[in-house]
């Protein structure tokens, strides 16, 4: 008689072991090949197997010499595009041999050239194209965030101060580090200048560096890094934006009003009522407070005014406070 096979699977016998059936490890896919009518990405590519491949000194330096030539005639050419790609075959490639990494160091403090790098810094500002640069110059990095800082200091810059504060941005916004490494720098102005930079890149990771800028001996600085922390993320702001009003110079003070006039966040109401019931602030700054409170719609608002308003003999609220808050509540009044 004919057996049959039961396609369906059995359990394992008692006292055997199944074998785990495992799913085939994928191997690693490697990168796409260049599509061979791109001829900038196939010479991209050439170069990059070429440093992975060689080994002797000489070889490197003469393959680094070819990638300086492409990414200054690129420059020099305005193609912004190219530029940026050959500089990103070596400044963009981490698993190049660690052996090559003074050579590669030594290509690029040749390439980088303050003649080559302002160009094409006065090129971008005369054409109004600034921000086009933005790709090359984060891949270009280090060197470009020195220069920035040396036309600042300058007596006679090549392009208007503000254009390198934006370009500091733009390196900073692929790594603040390149930034940090000049906030203690002893003139008061760099720093000024790398703390504006920090707070245009838009990284949560420079909200520390701001910080610590608050506590700076230059007032000028700490406006700036005030507007830093308030750019970057508004809601963790409000705490450094109340705090400021413990700051000396009535211009930090002033800035951190405006600033939390423009806060969105919700916690505004109750650290600004908070600063005027505790007598923190007093006089005119407390009732420019009570208006920024008054102009608000957060929930809470009403609850805020009138408690300021009944603060009558507790000591820490002035009349013309209390009454500012019920000019407030009257304002907004059905």
């Amino acid at each position: 008689m004919a057996t049959t096979t039961d396609p369906r699977p059995r359990p394992p016998s008692e006292g055997v072991l199944a074998t785990p059936v495992t799913a085939p490890t994928a191997a690693p896919q490697a990168p796409p090949a260049p599509d061979p009518s791109d001829h900038l990405a196939v010479g991209v590519q050439v170069l990059r197997d070429l440093l992975h491949v060689e080994e002797r000194p000489d070889r490197v330096r003469r393959v680094l010499r070819v990638w300086e030539s492409k990414v200054a005639t690129a420059v020099r050419g305005r193609d912004l595009n190219a530029a940026r790609e050959w500089m990103r075959a070596v400044t963009g490639d981490p698993t190049l041999p660690p052996e090559h990494t003074e050579a590669i160091a030594s290509a690029i403090a040749t390439l980088s050239r303050p003649a080559l790098i302002d160009d094409l810094l006065v090129w971008l500002v005369d054409h109004e194209c600034l921000a086009d640069a933005e790709g090359l110059f984060a891949e270009w990095g280090e060197p470009v965030a020195r220069r920035m800082v040396e036309l600042m200091a300058v007596d006679d810059p090549p392009v208007n101060r503000r254009y390198a504060v934006d370009v500091l941005a733009m390196v900073g916004r692929s790594d603040t580090r390149l930034l940090t490494s000049y906030v203690g720098d002893h003139r008061w102005f760099i720093v000024r200048n790398v703390a504006i930079a920090l707070g245009r890149s838009g990284r949560l990771a420079t909200i520390p560096v701001l910080r610590s800028l608050m506590r700076h001996e230059d007032a000028r600085v700490r406006v700036e890094a005030l507007r830093g922390v308030a750019a970057v993320d508004a809601d963790a702001a409000v705490a450094d934006l109340a705090g400021a009003f413990r700051d000396p110079d009535r211009r930090v003070r002033q800035v951190a009003i405006s600033l939390l006039r423009a806060c969105p966040s919700r916690e505004v109401v109750l650290r600004l009522s908070q600063l005027v019931t505790s007598g923190a602030v007093g006089g005119l700054e407390a009732e420019r407070l009570i208006e920024v409170i008054g102009e608000r719609s957060d929930e809470g608002v009403d609850a805020a005014l009138e408690d300021i308003a009944s603060r009558r003999g507790r000591g820490t609220v002035s009349k013309a406070a209390r009454q500012a808050a019920k000019r407030e509540l009257a304002r907004r009044a059905p």
